[in-house]
């Protein structure tokens, strides 16, 4: 037995032993050896022991080494549970006994003259792994403070923010002494700070106020930078959309620069054009930022408002500053955005300004790309009010329309949409293709255009140059 234990455990095994063999002697200090066992072992040499596939009992261990029958096995089970040891397992001392009968690395007990036929019987049924052991309660309390520690610490954090309008304050000071790099990156490090917090009103007004103040001082990068966090913040908090809200984002939107590229080199440039180079360079960088910022706040319209497609407003000031700031005009971006917006009239303004200023040919071709987007849309008011809105504006700037065969399919095309003339629609397509198939996504267009007035369903919709123009 002494050389069985001391192979299993060096440390507890020679305990086990040394106090088994005072078990042999004396009946009455059984309950005290049991209790008095399993309090000298640690608890790390029990986990090792564990982790070793090494079972041991005091009870079972004291039974075997003394060769007393398993009554009185399980009188010390009795005795170790009735006075509270940790010898004691939860169970019944029965069940105890059995268990290490079945469970038992191969230790067989040697019978006596005392020992009874059932504990004569040899062990031989392998050792199964032991479920783990529960943690330590004072590792388990240790935890639930340090849990306890880390969520009061996070609760005082956000109480300790103080308000923004001394934030704001500083930083604008800063950003108007001409730190526009450090200003930049407090703005952003305090309005994460709020936003951590879920304080998302005080972290606008910071993104809002650094983000006007740069755009005030011509930083366009940085000023672009906040507005775009602005933004974020509303997805962030999940912010309806609103007139307030709107009424912030338009308030950005006018602080962006607007600064016209010229068209011809005058006295002012130098011959090798370096100064016209960079007044393009930084018209790009304007037109970008500015675009970022509006794009990223129609998603989040298109998410927390009503409208599918976004904010018709926003749509209508991006396609604006495109159009007016951009130092390469991509008309096909602005009338995709006039499209989805709810100023047909002010898009009518914008062709005629196009139509004064454009290489021959470019006038016809954006004024059908503008109508046959709106009725694309299903939209065939609009599309109406944007041609008389131009007619309109054309008599009174003593001009008229360009004479073209893609203008007059234009023209033939209105009212065959008003009623159920499918033939005629078809017939219109045929005559007037050579005109159509100038702009490579007319076709498209008109595919589009027949599912959604005579329901002639496209093999392919929302796909090629088509579905490219709408996304944002």
């Amino acid at each position: 037995m002494a050389s069985t234990l001391q192979q299993g455990s060096n440390g507890v095994g020679s305990s086990l032993f040394a106090s088994a063999s005072m078990v042999s002697k004396s009946n009455s200090v059984l309950p005290r050896f049991t209790f008095s066992l399993l309090k000298s072992i640690s608890p790390f040499e029990i986990h090792n022991q564990h982790e070793s596939g090494f079972r041991f009992c005091a009870p079972a261990m004291a039974f075997r080494s003394s060769g007393r029958t398993a009554s009185h096995a399980a009188q010390i089970c009795k005795a170790s549970n009735d006075s509270g040891g940790t010898a004691g397992c939860g169970r019944t001392a029965g069940s105890h006994h059995e268990r290490h009968r079945s469970d038992s690395p191969r230790i067989a007990a040697t019978p006596t003259a005392n020992s009874s036929s059932d504990a004569a019987t040899p062990i031989t049924t392998a050792a199964r792994r032991p479920p783990p052991l529960p943690p330590a309660p004072g590792l388990a309390r240790r935890g639930a403070m340090s849990r306890s520690l880390s969520m009061r610490g996070s609760m005082r954090s956000r109480r300790d923010l103080p308000p923004p309008e001394k934030t704001i304050e500083k930083l604008e000071a800063m950003v108007d002494g001409g730190n526009f790099y450090e200003a930049q990156q407090m703005y952003k490090s305090t309005s994460a700070r709020y936003i951590a917090a879920q304080k998302y009103s005080e972290a606008l007004d910071i993104l809002q106020s650094g983000a006007l103040v740069q755009l005030k001082h011509g930083q366009v990068t940085c000023g672009g930078e906040l507005a775009v966090l602005f933004v974020d913040t509303l997805v962030a908090g999940e912010l309806p959309y609103s007139e307030e809200t709107f009424g912030r984002i338009r308030k950005i939107y006018d602080a962006f620069p607007r600064i016209s590229v010229p068209h011809f080199l005058g006295d002012d440039y130098d011959d090798e054009g370096h100064q016209l180079s960079e007044a393009i360079s930084a018209a790009k960088v304007r037109a970008e930022s500015c675009s970022s910022f509006l794009k990223a706040a129609i998603r989040w319209s298109a998410e927390f408002g009503t409208s599918r497609n976004g904010s018709p407003e926003l749509h209508v000031m991006l396609a604006e500053y495109i159009y007016s700031e951009s130092p390469e005009t991509d008309m096909t971006k602005v009338s995709s955005h006039f499209v989805r917006g709810n100023d047909p009239k002010k898009f009518a303004s914008m062709l005629v300004n196009f139509m004064g200023k454009c290489y021959p040919g470019e006038d016809d071709t954006a004024i059908a790309r503008g109508v046959l987007m709106y009725l694309s849309q299903g939209n065939l008011r609009d599309a109406n009010l944007l041609m008389d809105e131009m007619k309109e504006q054309l008599k009174s700037a003593n001009s008229e329309f360009p004479k073209t065969d893609l203008i007059q399919f234009i023209k033939y095309l209105l009212p065959t949409l008003e009623r159920d003339a499918y033939p005629l629609f078809r017939t219109l397509r045929q005559k007037y293709r050579t005109s159509t198939d100038r702009d490579p996504v007319f076709q498209e267009l008109l595919d589009e255009i027949a599912a959604k007035f005579y329901n002639i369903q496209r093999q392919n919709p929302l796909e090629g140059l088509f579905g490219e123009m709408f996304k944002i």
